[in-house]
């Protein structure tokens, strides 16, 4: 998990192709850490494209992403998600449905693209709020 750019302005993180319950919190952790050292908008990017299977027991990680969003999060873009990981989501929105947009995307380059758009837009309606 790194950021796209000196501008941190996306943290994208790439899923393997197997992993663990463990190393999804710790992925989590470190994604909250990256947020802490940057005050301006941005866009989380799961590329699960590379993944062939969820963690086992991965239902029981449900909530850990969900508390403490930060702020700044304009949104969460997954790119090619499993249906367990689709339904997650969909579900957290359903339950907090002001806390973050979720959004799917096809391929890594569409959701650089549509977080480009996004957060041009945050960067617009703060210029227009601050007007």
């Amino acid at each position: 998990m790194n950021w796209n750019d000196d501008a941190k302005n996306m943290l994208i993180w790439k899923y393997p192709p197997t992993w663990t319950l463990e190393e999804f919190h710790l992925a989590i952790d470190r994604s909250k850490s990256l947020a802490e050292q940057i005050s301006h908008p941005y866009v989380a990017i799961i590329d699960y494209s590379g993944t062939l299977a969820p963690a086992s027991k991965v239902l029981s990680a449900a909530s850990a992403g969900t508390s403490d969003v930060p702020d700044n999060l304009v949104a969460i873009i997954n790119v090619k998600p499993r249906l367990i990981f689709a339904l997650l989501m969909r579900g957290f929105q359903r339950f907090f449905p002001h806390a973050v947009q979720i959004l799917e995307e096809k391929s890594l380059d569409d959701a650089i693209n549509k977080a480009q758009l996004l957060l041009d837009e945050a960067k617009e309606e703060k210029k227009n709020v601050s007007s």
